[in-house]
């Protein structure tokens, strides 16, 4: 049985190809530099281990169900094992392109076109090049961290003729996701079809837009103003963590 993934993944490769998909410019991405991995090793407990790797790491948040990312000063790519901080490197696992992770439950394959981010989530082994198992529950998630190129999908999701309200509520999102200069999230899930002579084609259902973050140095911006990263508490991106900790709050009093 032959396997085909078709509308979805394909509309972003298609998108990319012909777009220049160069990171917007930050002017203290330059300041984040890879930290040697031994000085993150050996981190005496969890707040020294997170200060040291939001400083050595942009954060970002990817979609709804799938890991944060860590990006290190060399590009390469973390995925986070908790869906926090974590207290020790050991809670970030490396992913390399085109080869599959198993975080929990799920495979994770991550791909990179034009320098975008699309992480392939499923509940069964995915292929090197992305091929899916037919039976498989798949999902996708393409991150945009340059907003205004994830306008140009919108043309390849709603026909240019149409009024769409979800269409323009993700006009909306993209233009306030530029004017503070963070990414914009796209998602979408793998539906199967087989066809008559078994082969099994995929097209995209459920696609949705969203607001992503990132962070460079610990600190992150939202449409409520700009944040720090509080590395008491083992959120990520928690505007109050100082108030409303979701894990324990660890305070080194001298």
């Amino acid at each position: 049985m032959r396997n085909k993934i078709l509308s979805g993944f394909l509309a972003v490769a298609s998108l990319v190809a012909g777009c220049s998909a160069t990171p917007v410019s930050r002017s203290d991405q330059s300041t984040i530099t890879s930290e040697p991995s031994g000085l993150l090793e050996s981190s005496s407990n969890p707040v020294e281990f997170r200060n040291r790797f939001i400083n050595s790491h942009t954060l970002l948040s990817s979609c709804i169900g799938f890991p944060y990312l860590a990006v290190t000063g060399d590009g390469d790519y973390l995925a986070s094992k908790t869906q926090y901080l974590g207290r020790t490197i050991d809670d970030w696992i490396p992913i390399v392109k085109n080869q599959q992770v198993l975080i929990g439950d799920y495979y994770y394959l991550f791909q990179e076109k034009s320098n975008i981010p699309v992480i392939i989530r499923s509940n069964m082994p995915i292929s090197p090049d992305g091929v899916l198992q037919p039976a498989s529950k798949s999902k996708a998630c393409a991150l945009f961290r340059d907003p205004s190129i994830a306008s140009t999908l919108l043309d390849e999701w709603y026909p240019r003729y149409e009024s769409d309200v979800n269409k323009e509520a993700s006009i909306s999102l993209i233009q306030e996701q530029r004017s503070i200069d963070q990414p914009v999230l796209a998602s979408w899930d793998f539906s199967p079809e087989e066809k008559e002579d078994g082969e099994v084609v995929f097209t995209s259902v459920n696609r949705n837009l969203d607001k992503g973050i990132s962070a460079f140095n610990g600190y992150y911006t939202t449409a409520s103003g700009t944040h720090k990263i509080w590395t008491a508490c083992r959120d990520i991106f928690n505007p109050t963590a100082e108030t409303s900790c979701s894990g324990d709050i660890i305070i080194k009093i001298d």
